[in-house]
């Protein structure tokens, strides 16, 4: 995984950027991917748009739930990306079809 700990990240791409799930994304710990999520969101509150994802990168996604999953699209959409125009990499084709 990224960082010991770390179950989300931003990175900073070209024009674009990309947020980075890694790890279980569970029902069980929604609190706690809550908060690791809103701390990322709040950064980019007045981030320039290429700093806004417009990627979700699941290359070191272990599982993830519908809970989880409407929780990583809130957050996306409330940081400002367009879910319509929304990338996908690296998923695996069961997290995906979620």
């Amino acid at each position: 995984m990224g960082d010991a700990q770390r179950r989300c990240w931003i990175e900073k791409l070209d024009a674009r950027a990309a947020l980075h799930l890694a790890g279980p994304w569970r029902l069980s710990e929604l609190r706690d991917l809550s908060a690791e999520l809103a701390g990322l969101t709040d950064q980019l509150q007045d981030a320039a748009r290429s700093e806004v994802p417009a990627l979700l990168d699941g290359s070191e996604l272990q599982d993830i739930d519908t809970a989880a999953a409407l929780l990583v699209l809130c957050a996306l959409e409330d940081a400002g990306t367009n879910l319509a125009d929304l990338g996908l990499r690296g998923f695996d084709a069961r997290h995906a079809r979620i």
